[in-house]
């Protein structure tokens, strides 16, 4: 009987760890199918993902020539910060047609990126307070980016009156910062 019983245990403990292998397998292999498939799906979705960039970028250059017109348009906002002189012309052009006299001074850039550095400009403007209007009025309409820092106006002492300048005139100081291209 002893030898008996002992075959069974032997041959129950050799099917309980059989089975015990069995299952650490077949866990181990079904997470492995689980993470696999996983990946499968988190690749599918980047291709996914892919294919809708794919058609934006495909759709902008379909529709890049109607924006090409407002993005040319955007461009010109800005002024060239290595030669900004179409902006100091444009300036004297405003002077010149709201007959004040204009001394512009081009000044340092403040401490940004490169790429976003405004170019500061003092403009000294002396005329009436009719032209100084329309000249500050012009500047708001410009074609440029601009953003007016600081404004002052007074009148002209006598002592400083000189043949050129007209009793009543004033004096305009304007700081402005342009955005650079």
């Amino acid at each position: 009987m002893k030898t008996p019983n002992r075959a069974y245990i032997i041959l129950l403990s050799g099917i309980s760890v059989a089975i015990i292998v069995l299952c650490v397998l077949l866990y181990l292999v079904l997470g492995a199918i689980q993470q696999g498939s996983l990946d499968v799906a988190a690749e599918k979705q980047e291709v996914v993902s892919m294919q809708l960039q794919d058609k934006q970028v495909s759709d902008f250059k379909a529709k890049y020539q109607g924006y090409k017109e407002n993005l040319d348009k955007a461009g010109q906002l800005f002024v060239d910060a290595e030669n900004p002189v179409d902006f100091i012309q444009f300036l004297e052009g405003v002077a010149v047609n709201t007959n004040v006299n204009a001394d512009i001074t081009v000044g340092g850039a403040k401490t940004l990126d490169a790429a976003q550095k405004p170019i500061t400009f003092q403009i000294d403007i002396t005329g009436s307070f009719r032209g100084i209007l329309q000249f500050s009025q012009q500047l708001e309409m410009s074609p440029y980016l601009v953003n007016v820092t600081n404004v002052t106006i007074r009148k002209i002492e006598k002592s400083v009156l000189s043949k050129n300048v007209p009793q009543g005139d004033l004096e305009a100081f304007i700081s402005l910062e342009a955005l650079p291209k």
